[in-house]
């Protein structure tokens, strides 16, 4: 489904997180947490996981640029699910992860309350 045909069906409702664009800002992360009105304690929750995942140390003045496609990815996502967004849509965040990459985000979404994750994938079923 096109970008913006999801802004107009599921944008009122849901924060968006697209694979294919993971990240708005191209600048430092506590720039791009802003977005997600994340303050600084939590992010510092936020990096710290994404940090173990990755098995790299991602700072708040890590620049968007110099991480990977992967990597954007998986910041997105936990950026998201740290953000007030009662309902989240994921699109494409599996198709750039490897096996295990999916299986800790599917691991993490597990966590969320019923109803606040959807995956892209769902909406064809």
């Amino acid at each position: 489904m096109h970008i913006l045909k999801l802004i107009k069906t599921y944008g009122e409702t849901h924060l968006i997180v697209d694979g294919k664009n993971p990240l708005i800002s191209q600048g430092a992360v506590q720039e791009e947490a802003l977005l997600y009105q994340i303050e600084e304690t939590s992010l510092e929750s936020v990096l710290s996981e994404v940090s173990t995942v990755l098995h790299q140390q991602v700072l708040p003045t890590t620049h968007i640029h110099t991480l990977s496609g992967g990597q954007q990815i998986l910041l997105a996502v936990y950026l998201s699910l740290q953000s007030p967004a009662k309902q989240i849509l994921f699109m494409d965040v599996f198709s750039s992860l490897d096996t295990q990459r999916r299986e800790v985000i599917r691991h993490r979404f597990s966590k969320e309350p019923e109803g606040r994750v959807t995956l892209g994938e769902d909406l064809w079923v």
